[in-house]
């Protein structure tokens, strides 16, 4: 059974790096293409 815990964890810790590195270069992206700051910086007349 100790093996099998070992095995499980070996997949489980690739794809837990995997997912984070997804989601913070989705969150990259997302913020340098369609960032709200950009967008209402644009959208905001200078007054």
């Amino acid at each position: 059974m100790k093996q099998e815990t070992i095995q499980h964890d070996s997949p489980a810790a690739v794809s837990d790096p995997d997912a984070v590195v997804v989601e913070l270069s989705l969150e990259d992206i997302a913020s340098v293409s369609g960032g709200p700051q950009i967008t209402n910086d644009s959208f905001q007349p200078p007054s």
